[in-house]
């Protein structure tokens, strides 16, 4: 590689190999002579790109970089006057394949001499960092939803405990209780503990896990979390059941997020009025529709749904849809819209059933 205008010190390599916060899988360090020799390179190489460290050493920089990107990567560190450097570029994987690359490259210069002495680079897998950050994104949303319904939750959690309290008063103040209050309050009980846990599950971080579970039950749980909230805006939610069981593979986690964050659209796209939750399937795949009967939206937005910081909302950032979308992708599914100005909107969820 070519030489460039000397740095002033090598306080760079101490900096770059001091930070422990970065995932070693994505990314590791290598110093190369000024002629593109790879003279040191970190363990952490194996992680990202499949080779050993003595694989690479005494090999030259351009074996593990696509050919295409190696002489235009030349030509602009050459011709950069900085002392640091931040070049992007495709890496070749020691299985073949290539991932694409972001270095912070810097001159090592001889400490009294300001001599250059060799090349030092930080490099970072883009796409692992971008995965990264989404998923940090899908936990960020799925707290927020749980905090949007930590009232409407806390008024259903209240009605059995108001319940609760009553018939211990009432068992307090006879002679025989009746053993009737005892069921009453174990139902109310059961009901409690199934709202708690259901939040608990929406706002704890939890792993990649797919397993086989069955959508409609899914459902179920979910209208069962954002009842409270619809009936706070006078809203009935229906459910219409063709197919008692709907089996698929999922992380169920990120499955009941999606239909959460549909549902609760709807709930704030209307005053009053019916939702109704169709559950179908056709030949490979169970459908979940989430039918309102809000205002609508207009044929000039439908395409622009999903992306990033569009949204018909005035205070919405438009992540949210953008995040359904991305989990569904990841299960093999799509989500479709369907949308009439002032008579409602359908949102269909599409995911691939497991086949017996």
């Amino acid at each position: 590689m070519g030489v460039p205008k000397a740095g002033k010190s090598n306080h760079f390599v101490e900096e770059k190999t001091g930070q422990n916060r970065v995932n070693e899988k994505s990314h590791f360090i290598v110093k190369l002579s000024l002629d593109g020799i790879i003279t040191y390179i970190t363990k952490n190489v194996n992680m990202m790109l499949g080779y050993e460290q003595r694989e690479l050493i005494g090999t030259h920089i351009s074996e593990i970089m696509h050919q295409e990107d190696y002489q235009r990567v030349t030509n602009e560190w050459a011709s950069r006057k900085e002392e640091i450097s931040n070049l992007s570029y495709r890496m070749k994987k020691k299985d073949g394949r290539y991932l694409t690359a972001e270095s912070t490259t810097s001159l090592i210069s001889h400490s009294e001499l300001e001599i250059p002495e060799g090349i030092i680079c930080f490099i970072r897998d883009i796409a692992f960092d971008r995965s990264e950050a989404e998923n940090i994104m899908v936990e960020i949303e799925k707290l927020k939803v749980a905090g949007q319904l930590a009232a409407g939750i806390a008024h259903e959690i209240k009605n059995p405990l108001t319940s609760i309290k009553g018939f211990i008063q009432l068992m307090k103040a006879e002679e025989n209780p009746n053993k009737k209050y005892l069921d009453i309050m174990e139902d109310e009980i059961h009901r409690l503990d199934i709202i708690s846990n259901e939040l608990l599950v929406l706002a704890k971080p939890h792993k990649h896990k797919l397993s086989v579970q069955d959508l409609t039950r899914i459902v179920k749980e979910v209208i069962l979390l954002l009842e409270a909230e619809a009936v706070k805006k006078n809203i009935q939610i229906k459910s219409v059941i063709e197919e008692q069981k709907l089996m698929i593979l999922c992380d169920i986690h990120k499955v009941k997020q999606v239909l959460i964050n549909i549902l609760k659209n709807a709930i704030e796209a209307m005053e009053q009025g019916v939702i109704t939750i169709h559950m179908s399937k056709n030949e490979k795949n169970a459908l979940v529709s989430v039918i309102d009967e809000g205002c609508g939206i207009p044929e000039e937005y439908l395409d622009h749904l999903g992306k990033p910081f569009f949204s018909t909302k005035a205070t919405g950032n438009g992540l949210g849809l953008m995040i359904c979308q991305k989990i569904i992708s990841e299960h093999g599914g799509t989500i479709s819209v369907q949308s009439t100005q002032m008579q409602g909107t359908t949102f269909t969820v599409t995911i691939p059933m497991v086949q017996d």
